[in-house]
């Protein structure tokens, strides 16, 4: 039997149709928006662990949404290939640094 694993937060079922995020002390994982963006904007702790602080994954946010941004904007055409290119490079190292330094 297959487990499904749901948002604690809104009960949607995690899967691969929208981005996802887990907290580093519980491996709990939370639909990225909206629910981590809540609880990282209500500065609250993880619901199930009660340990991390959710306001962390904040820079991880901020750098997806950044890139959804950049999509939008180079498929409009308002942005060079060039600055698309060293821009997604810029937002995705920034990214994997959160990344690292949150899930080590």
């Amino acid at each position: 039997m297959q487990y499904v694993q749901k948002c604690p937060v809104d009960s949607r079922i995690i899967d691969t149709t929208f981005p996802a995020l887990a907290c580093p002390v519980c491996r709990t994982s939370f639909c990225m928006f909206p629910c981590v963006e809540s609880l990282a904007a209500k500065n609250k702790k993880c619901p199930t662990c009660k340990e991390f602080e959710m306001r962390k994954l904040s820079e991880i946010l901020q750098s997806v949404r950044y890139l959804a941004k950049l999509e939008e904007l180079k498929a409009k055409g308002d942005v060079t290939n060039m600055v698309y290119g060293k821009l997604k490079r810029e937002y995705e190292e920034r990214n994997r640094d959160a990344i690292q330094r949150i899930y080590g």
